[in-house]
């Protein structure tokens, strides 16, 4: 992670994010470049990923489908991971089927990266109109906000944030 994709989360949670006590799941959050968790205190959060290692309370032995029950959070945060998943159609459903509705789902992709980062694989990059696709169409949510970060003109990192219907 890098201190583009935690200012997107950090802009996320200020915008959207509002009560104490909720239930977060950070999917991916095995602790490489940095983690989120600092920035849900007061939240309960559950570090989720499918190998151990810092920042994971819960590792997943099925790479779309985790144990939680449905709608188990209020919020669900991914970051510089959907790169690194080789089926994204059916892990964003995975997503929606574990937030609450009305709860929210927060993702960042790279748009552009200058090198492949296998973790352990490296498969896409995401622009505006794919991220829409992506939480609108593949996942069902309300589609509330896509963003990219930008540096010098480029854009590196698309964020996209969705609400279960």
């Amino acid at each position: 992670m890098d201190g583009i994709t935690y200012g997107l989360i950090e802009g996320f949670i200020t915008e959207f994010v509002k009560g104490e006590n909720l239930n977060v799941c950070d999917v991916g959050s095995y602790d490489v470049n940095g983690t989120f968790k600092p920035l849900f205190v007061g939240h309960r959060y559950t570090g989720l990923d499918i190998m151990e290692g810092p920042n994971v309370d819960i590792v997943s032995k099925e790479l779309y489908h985790y144990p939680f029950d449905d709608e188990s959070f209020d919020i669900v945060v991914s970051g510089s991971t959907l790169e690194h998943v080789k089926d994204m159609f059916s892990w964003i459903k995975e997503l929606a089927r574990i937030v609450k509705k009305q709860g929210f789902i927060c993702i960042t992709c790279p748009s552009i990266h200058r090198n492949r980062h296998p973790h352990p694989v490296d498969c896409w990059r995401i622009y505006p109109d794919g991220m829409i696709y992506l939480l609108g169409d593949v996942a069902g949510l309300e589609v509330l906000k896509v963003a990219r970060s930008n540096i010098n003109g480029r854009s590196v990192e698309c964020m996209g944030i969705g609400r279960k219907k």
